[in-house]
Parts: C-alpha cells; structure tokens; sequence
C-alpha cells in the first residue's frame, strides 16, 4: 500500500513568509520537524524529517515546489489573506 498525503490549510501571514517557514529547514524545525530536517524541500529533491516522538529519520520525496504559491497559483503581490 502506498501512504499518499496532501496538507492545507489557511494562514493569515503574508505568503513569502509562510513559503520560508515550510522550506527553510531550520524554520521547520522549530515548529514541525522536532528532531529536524535535512534541507530545504527543492524540487525534485529527497530530504529527510525527524521527530523526536518517533524513532528514525522518515524520508520525504518532494515532487514540485512553487515558490509564493497557493492552490489558486502563483500570487503576483505580497498581500495578507482574509
């Protein structure tokens, strides 16, 4: 069996700031990844997140990355979302 995921969800914050906190390795650790992340989630990449309540490093296949982006697409401007 496959384990397939996609994650979303609305945050209030202008985009380039939360696209940094979910790429950035070192910002990711400080919220989500509590053991760490290897790199940064470039496309076409495999990187590797840890989590101090479960053992071992898990393995994460980044398929496509776009910068500043929502479901919608690219935003053209810096806005906050309501």
């Amino acid at each position: 069996m496959e384990l397939k995921f996609e994650v979303q969800a609305k945050i209030k914050r202008p985009i380039s700031g939360v696209f940094d906190a979910v790429y950035n390795p070192n910002k990711l650790s400080g919220y989500f990844t509590t053991g760490g992340a290897s790199n940064p989630l470039d496309e076409g990449k495999e990187v590797t997140w840890d989590f101090h309540d479960f053992p071992g490093a898990f393995p994460v296949q980044v398929k496509q990355t776009i910068k500043n982006s929502n479901a919608n697409g690219p935003i053209q401007k810096e806005e906050v979302r309501k």
